[in-house]
Formats: C-alpha cells, structure tokens, sequence
C-alpha cells in the first residue's frame, strides 16, 4: 500500500507512512494534490475471514478514538473533506470500512 502512495506524486500533496498523529501513529495519511481532501487509513491483519468486518470496523474507531485526524493541524490547513478507512486483511480477502471525518471537531 505505501509504495502505491508514495508513486503517486502527481495526485497527492502530503503522504506519509506511520505518522505520528494525536495519541498514536495512522499508519497511512495522505492529502488531495488540491489539498481539499485527506484520508487517513488504519490496516488490521487477522486469521480468521469472519472477523474481517468487526476488525475493519475497529480499524475506523481506532482512528477516531486515537484522534488521527489531528495530524492536519500540524500541516498548517485542514482539509474540507477528511475520510477514514479501516481496513482489515485475511491472506486474499479484505472488509474495508469508512466514514466522513468532521473537520470542525479539530478546531
């Protein structure tokens, strides 16, 4: 997943790996070429395929709860439109999960 995000200079501002962001490290972040968009990704692993859902859900409260979103107020202008994925992986298969962040709750 990183090196498809750290080859895409053409489409994205800001990219970074395991950044440290409110009380913990997204493990990817990234900024819209037109900075109005950020996403924030959280990755889980798991063994079993019929936790892939209820794992790609904790992913995405992880991210709210650790306050990720945080990581674009060091940058100096909040996106318009921030979005978080959970994402969970069992070997060939994958739940991602997502929501629209709420800009305002970083000021």
């Amino acid at each position: 997943m990183n090196g498809l995000f750290s080859n895409s200079a053409n489409c994205l501002d800001d990219f970074a790996s395991n950044a440290e962001a409110g009380d913990g490290y997204a493990d990817a972040i990234l900024r819209s070429a037109d900075l109005d968009t950020g996403v924030i990704l959280e990755y889980k692993s798991v063994n079993d395929p019929c936790l892939l859902d209820k794992m790609s859900d904790q992913a995405l409260k992880q991210i709210d709860e650790k306050r990720y979103a945080e990581f674009f107020l060091k940058s100096g202008s909040i996106p318009k439109n921030i979005l978080g994925y959970g994402i969970a992986f069992c070997r060939k298969e994958c739940s991602v999960s997502m929501a629209r962040l709420d800009p305002l709750k970083l000021l």
